[in-house]
């Protein structure tokens, strides 16, 4: 640690085969060759933490067949690629928060079948695609704050059943769509706050009356963040604790004016136009 190392050379740990735990975090590393912990297969934690990473070769973390913690966060890391995290299958936490990651490849993170804390904030992904955490039933809390996601794919979060608190806010969402949490059991810990936005722009959250009404079955709670919320912050004059929903089937006029002609009505009574608000 604060060694101003700037670089390991291949096979330099090799012989530290009975090594458990690797601090470097605090230098000016700036790569992880594919041989740089090359026998180091006891190694549980590695801290590369606070680092200039921005390249990590396929095949570096192979080795490490054991790890249970690895520490990323605040480096230059851009992509995730397919094979980067392939073979750390008893991995249980994953920090990669304030990196410049804009590219999770498919596949990336399926193999991490013991993982429960992933941390992604602090990036640049745009996009949660599908199945982009298959294979992750372990997982309980899940980072993607701080990104600039505008886009969740159908089945986004299919295969996160042992999902516990997911944080989303500030982000370049604006709405969410009643499936968008789809494969995440309930009751889930959720933090939306502000949507990410120079310009101040915050939830529509007419949009959200699903999400109000899972809150009011408790099955959506809302965690606590210092000096400001964790609910969605609405548009407008409009807060979250004030919104009402009403829930009805969609009804045209000329329907409902035929069906009281059907049943003898003599009234001219003319029904309110309800949408699909949920």
């Amino acid at each position: 640690m604060e060694n101003q190392i700037t670089m390991i050379e291949d096979n330099a740990l090799s012989q530290l085969s009975r090594l458990e735990d690797l601090w470097l975090r605090d230098n000016q590393l700036s790569i992880v060759q594919e041989l740089t912990f090359f026998g180091l297969a006891n190694l549980k934690q590695l801290g590369l933490e606070n680092n200039q990473i921005s390249v990590i070769e396929d095949g570096a973390f192979t080795e490490l067949g054991h790890l249970q913690e690895l520490l990323l966060s605040s480096n230059s890391i851009t992509a995730i690629s397919a094979d980067l995290l392939s073979n750390l299958a008893e991995c249980s936490v994953i920090l990669l928060n304030h990196n410049q990651i804009s590219v999770i490849e498919e596949d990336a993170l399926t193999g991490l079948i013991s993982l429960q804390k992933l941390g992604l904030d602090f990036n640049q992904v745009s996009v949660i695609n599908s199945n982009m955490f298959s294979g992750l039933e372990k997982m309980e809390r899940l980072w993607l704050n701080d990104n600039q996601i505008s886009v969740i794919e159908k089945n986004g979060f299919t295969g996160l059943t042992g999902l516990k608190s997911l944080w989303l806010h500030d982000n370049k969402l604006n709405t969410l769509e009643s499936t968008a949490l789809d494969g995440i059991p309930r009751p889930l810990q959720l933090s939306l706050s502000f949507p990410y936005s120079v310009d101040g722009t915050a939830w529509e959250c007419n949009s959200l009356c699903w999400l109000k009404e899972e809150e009011m079955a408790g099955n959506i709670t809302w965690m606590h963040r210092p000096q400001r919320p964790a609910y969605p912050v609405c548009a407008g004059d409009q807060t979250w604790d004030d919104l009402l929903c009403m829930c009805f089937p969609s009804v045209s006029i000329h329907d409902s004016l035929l069906q009281m002609h059907q049943n003898g009505s003599h009234y001219m009574v003319f029904p309110v136009l309800f949408t699909d608000f949920c």
